[in-house]
C-alpha cells in the first residue's frame, strides 16, 4: 500500500454501519447500496472500529440476556444483535456512502 494513500486512509475516520431493513423486524438487506445503510458510530481507524462493534454487540447481547425470553424488549434487542452482526465498518470517505 503506497503511503499516501495509508495516510490519507488513516485522516478518514471508520464509520460502524448496519444494513437498512427490507421486511420483518429481523431482515435487513445486506445487498443494499452503502448509502442506504445508517451509521451507528465513527471512530479513528479500523481496529477501533471493528472493536466497537463487538463492544455494541456485547452490550446488546448482554441486554438480550437480561430480559424475560417472549417479551417485546427481548425482541427488540434480539433485532439489534442481528442487526449489528450485519454491521460493517467503512472508511468515511469510500465513496459508496454518497448516494448518486
Amino acid at each position: 500500500m503506497r503511503l499516501r494513500y495509508a495516510a490519507a486512509l488513516a485522516l478518514a475516520g471508520w464509520y460502524l454501519i448496519g444494513p437498512p431493513q427490507q421486511g420483518g423486524p429481523a431482515d435487513f438487506d445486506l445487498h443494499a447500496p452503502l448509502s442506504k445503510w445508517k451509521i451507528i458510530d465513527r471512530y479513528d481507524d479500523i481496529g477501533a472500529c471493528e472493536r466497537g462493534r463487538m463492544d455494541h454487540l456485547s452490550v446488546w447481547y448482554d441486554r438480550a440476556s437480561a430480559e424475560r425470553p417472549g417479551t417485546k424488549a427481548a425482541e427488540n434487542d434480539a433485532v439489534m444483535l442481528v442487526w449489528l452482526n450485519d454491521g460493517q465498518c467503512v472508511a468515511a470517505d469510500d465513496p459508496h456512502l454518497k448516494s448518486k
